[in-house]
């Protein structure tokens, strides 16, 4: 628990430095983040079809009981400037819409999957959001981004990047991630042939 928590003092001391949870808006052409990390199939754990039924929500969920409030909101304006969603919600919006909708019997809790499940099962498919950062050591971290499939619990895209702080995390880490997740959402993601082919011709575009 106490390595936990020093991982987070440092994570969000190091936020001062560089560019770190400061949320851009993606190339208006190709809708990717700038960044100098281009993604590639290393950074793909799990990609099933996008199911366009996920755009009428995208839930975002934290493993931390009380999130950093400038790390959830680097997330969800990242998420919402990517304009795949209706609506990019978190916890503390989609409770108010639970009881406005009259639905507290029916969706007692929306902290793990199976409240999510029986939230789907009344207001409609929706997307699970699920972003962690970890501090691996030194100043190595690596974050995830888990998208699921409410009406299933099944994992339907994941991508991890790892990268070292010298000067903020958003560019080569956060930005790639997020850009791995908008080209899942566009059935775009790299193939292990297509890097391959990359690579012996010269390094990909990069969104700027």
């Amino acid at each position: 628990m106490l390595r936990h928590l020093l991982a987070i003092a440092l994570f969000f001391s190091l936020a001062g430095c560089g560019t770190t949870l400061k949320p851009v808006k993606p190339n208006a052409q190709t809708g990717l983040f700038p960044t100098t990390v281009a993604v590639t199939p290393s950074h793909i754990q799990v990609a099933e079809p996008f199911n366009p039924a996920y755009r009428h929500m995208a839930f975002l969920k934290f493993n931390a009981d009380r999130p950093n409030p400038q790390f959830v909101a680097y997330f969800q304006t990242s998420i919402k400037n990517m304009e795949v969603f209706e609506q990019v919600v978190t916890k503390a919006e989609i409770e108010p819409m639970i009881i406005e909708k009259q639905l507290q019997e029916k969706v007692t809790n929306v902290s793990d999957l199976l409240g999510l499940n029986l939230l789907s099962k009344q207001i409609g498919n929706f997307l699970i959001i699920d972003v962690d950062s970890q501090w691996k050591g030194s100043y190595n971290f690596e974050s995830t981004l888990q998208a699921i499939d409410a009406s299933t619990g099944k994992t339907m895209f994941k991508s991890s990047v790892q990268a070292f702080n010298w000067d903020g995390l958003d560019v080569p880490m956060f930005r790639p991630m997020l850009n791995a997740f908008v080209l899942w959402t566009k059935d775009k993601l790299p193939s292990a042939q297509a890097s391959a082919a990359t690579a012996t011709t010269g390094p990909a575009a990069i969104s700027r």
